[in-house]
């Protein structure tokens, strides 16, 4: 019996099996949607000026009341459009009447967006991860609890490890992707101009420095990055800054653009091929795995 042939059989003779796995293929479903559209709005979308007009009371949590931003803003056709983003959290609060900046698609406007890299990235990336580490986790308890199948650290080697490995190192690879792009779009359409950085924030054991900088229009601009190194995040240190300029917040220090995502493509690329090599080499040696 092969292996495909053998998790089948598990399945079929596992009770309750429907709910346990749907619950993950949902999670997939929804993260997969969220990237697919998030894709053709950095394709086709466009911009626009939206308003933090509310933040709804949905809940209470530990830490307080949860609160749901509005933001209403004008489309290409003058509707007004009112949106909740989907994104929501720590650190991706708005505040009642500050300005945001959204992207939408000129046909379906209310899928809006607010246009920052975390609103945009952070619930499908999530999802498609939460949703294949369950995954992973439930055909492992399949495994693990059904008489004459695998044993508990057989299956946990074999299928829930290589899972967490696979899509976090996919997840990875993903963002480093969004990103090459987001950095070649500024190279090749931004401006650049002189800034400074004014501030290094420590957070979570990373280390980010915000810089400031004058736009085209004689706005002032400010964009947190992370630095590879404390001296980067040296407050008063003189950088070349590049950005669109119809989002300017989006910002890129030339010098630094490609460290990001270059590193998340190596860490996520080299997690992959080490992760699928083992598995393969895994499968050859021990094709039973009992």
């Amino acid at each position: 019996m092969t292996e495909v042939e053998r998790v089948r059989a598990l399945i079929d003779r596992l009770p309750g099996k429907v709910g346990m796995v749907m619950a993950p293929f949902y999670l997939l479903v929804f993260g997969f949607r969220e990237l697919f559209l998030v894709a053709r709005l950095r394709r086709r979308g466009l911009i626009a000026e939206g308003t933090v007009v509310d933040n709804v009371r949905t809940g209470d949590s530990a830490y307080g009341p949860d609160l749901s931003p509005v933001i209403a803003f004008t489309d290409h056709a003058g509707n007004l459009v009112e949106f909740t983003p989907v994104a929501r959290g720590n650190g991706l609060e708005l505040a009642t009447g500050s300005a945001v900046e959204v992207i939408y698609l000129p046909e379906a406007s209310p899928d809006a967006r607010v246009n920052t890299a975390a609103h945009l990235l952070v619930p499908g990336l999530l999802a498609v991860v939460a949703g294949g580490l369950v995954l992973a986790l439930v055909l492992t308890l399949i495994l693990a609890f059904t008489p004459g199948t695998y044993s508990v650290g057989t299956a946990v080697g074999r299928w829930l490890m290589p899972a967490i490995l696979l899509v976090g190192g996919g997840g990875m690879f993903a963002a480093g992707i969004q990103e090459c792009r987001a950095v070649n779009r500024v190279r090749r359409r931004g401006l650049r101009t002189r800034g400074r950085v004014i501030d290094g924030v420590t957070s979570d054991k990373r280390t980010y420095y915000v810089v400031g900088f004058t736009d085209h229009r004689g706005q002032p601009v400010e964009f947190t990055r992370p630095a590879s190194t404390r001296r980067l995040a040296r407050t008063g240190r003189a950088v070349t800054v590049m950005y669109l300029p119809d989002q300017p917040t989006e910002a890129r220090v030339a010098s630094r653009a490609w460290w990001v995502p270059a590193t998340a493509l190596l860490l996520g690329g080299t997690a992959m091929i080490i992760t699928a090599v083992g598995v393969v080499v895994s499968a050859i040696s021990n094709p039973g795995g009992m």
